[in-house]
């Protein structure tokens, strides 16, 4: 998922970059959730034709920095995680849910009157 423009520049700090940097050598550069190593070949089998071979994709494992609390700009190092693009995806899964929820009703200000009656 992309960065928010508005966030972008919480990800520029020299703060920031010392904090991945750390938490990726705590993590020794594997994914903390599923383990794989960053930069990794990892082989997926799944009934999908015209693939490599029948069914077979080859996944470059990819890590970054993940705030758990979802909060950018939040640098504290027990708060960053090295996660794979898979495992970071779903762990924010369920707050984009509900984030995208929140900002739709934002943008409707007459709906929010009406359910308030």
């Amino acid at each position: 998922m992309p960065i928010a423009r508005d966030k972008r520049p919480l990800y520029k700090t020299p703060r920031w970059f010392a904090v991945r940097a750390r938490a990726r050598t705590r993590a020794r550069d594997r994914c903390q959730h599923c383990g794989r190593l960053n930069h990794s070949v990892h082989v997926v089998t799944a009934p999908v034709a015209g693939e490599l071979q029948e069914g077979v994709r080859l996944l470059i494992i990819q890590c970054g920095a993940a705030h758990l609390n979802h909060r950018a700009g939040d640098d504290r190092l027990d708060n960053v995680a090295w996660l794979c693009r898979g495992d970071h995806n779903r762990y924010d899964k369920a707050h984009r849910r509900a984030s995208l929820v929140f900002n739709r009703d934002e943008r409707r200000p007459l709906r929010q009157l009406w359910e308030k009656t």
